[in-house]
């Protein structure tokens, strides 16, 4: 046969072959040098719209509502347990909770899936790998975000200020992850620092031992903010003479910080001076019996003395103890009692509540009061 003849024959051959391809029918099987319908191209021998899934059978692509919409590696058949062309891993399941997800890629964190087979399981995947948010992304898998684990959790409800790797508290960062005061953190995990102390700005800054709002020396804190002052209640003591000892008419004078001074005058003849509250006694009183009577004239005064007397143990002495936790207590106590018996001990020992009004102050021990008027820290810190 001539070249020509041979030449027609296959000509003649190829175009038979192309007359008997279909490109109409679904899914059909490549033209014999690749010829597909439009829109379409060969893989594997059959053709596909778009290329198609090589993983997928002819008719059914794969579908896993569980799966992102991502293509298998192109060049592979997923799963068939063998790791070829463009994929991760193959492990011949298209289970999406392993180490090798249904379209063959590797389950890591932040792909939507939980791993629950080891040497890496997640608790949590919420599709992300942020370690802002309630799951974080760590080296064993995809964990729930804790206070202690170094993140810094800004999502409810799990929300953080800070997080330096400890649930310790007194280091700036405290156990549930908030800064504390006098501290400043910054980074993750967060490296806290003491802030340099302001002394009355109510906080306990850095070196402070204290701070009550002023940087006066009245209240729970010192002027320098390095001293706390616990509130205390002044106390007194007054001794009584023997009643033949003691001399009609004399007096001795309390102070209370707050009201007037009040006198009091020894009465066994029913006159005392106007103005003055009258001790009454008799001549053959013993020291007891007038320490009742002087317990009595102090506590009979409901207006006008901040002082309680105690004659509850007997014997010749009451005990004075201020109505306030205040140093505005402290009080001496005068007197014109010429027995030597008669002995007086002033008010002392307390301690704050002695800040006026407009002054800063975080509680009530740490204000004054006016008169009747009880000590009260209101507003956004002032004392009233």
């Amino acid at each position: 046969m001539s070249r020509g003849a041979r030449i027609m024959l296959v000509a003649l051959a190829a175009s038979a072959l192309a007359a008997c391809f279909n490109p109409t029918f679904n899914d059909p099987m490549c033209g014999p040098s690749g010829e597909c319908p439009s829109g379409t191209s060969c893989v594997q021998g059959v053709c596909r719209a778009g290329g198609g899934d090589i993983d997928a059978s002819i008719d059914s692509p794969i579908q896993d509502i569980d799966a992102p919409s991502i293509d298998a590696p192109s060049g592979a058949v997923c799963p068939n347990g063998v790791t070829e062309g463009a994929e991760e891993c193959d492990d011949n399941n298209t289970t999406n909770t392993d180490d090798c997800t249904g379209i063959c890629r590797f389950n890591v964190c932040g792909d939507t899936f939980l791993d629950l087979t080891g040497p890496r399981t997640d608790t949590c995947d919420d599709g992300n790998m942020s370690d802002t948010d309630n799951c974080v992304n760590t080296a064993g898998g995809c964990r729930p975000s804790s206070c202690g684990d170094g993140f810094i959790d800004s999502v409810a409800p799990g929300t953080e200020a800070c997080d330096d790797r400890n649930v310790t508290s007194g280091d700036g960062c405290s156990a549930t992850c908030l800064i504390e005061a006098g501290f400043m953190c910054t980074g993750t995990p967060s490296v806290c620092s003491p802030i340099s102390p302001i002394c009355g700005n109510g906080v306990i800054d850095g070196s402070e031992a204290c701070d009550d709002r002023n940087g006066n020396a009245c209240g729970t804190c010192n002027a320098t903010c390095t001293a706390a002052i616990t509130p205390r209640a002044a106390t007194g003591s007054i001794t009584s003479a023997l009643g033949n000892n003691q001399i009609d008419g004399e007096t001795f004078t309390l102070e209370d910080g707050f009201n007037p001074p009040v006198v009091f005058e020894w009465d066994r003849t029913s006159s005392f001076t106007a103005g003055r509250i009258p001790v009454v006694y008799f001549n053959n009183a013993g020291q007891g019996q007038m320490a009742d009577a002087v317990t009595a004239a102090i506590n009979g005064i409901s207006v006008g003395l901040l002082i309680t007397a105690d004659h509850s143990m007997g014997g010749p002495t009451v005990t004075l103890l201020h109505d306030r936790m205040t140093s505005l207590g402290n009080r001496p106590i005068s007197d014109s009692v010429s027995n030597a018996q008669f002995v007086t001990t002033g008010m002392s020992g307390g301690a704050a509540g002695d800040c006026g009004a407009t002054i800063g102050c975080t509680s009530n021990a740490d204000c004054a009061g006016t008169g009747p008027i009880p000590p009260r820290c209101v507003g956004t810190g002032t004392c009233e």
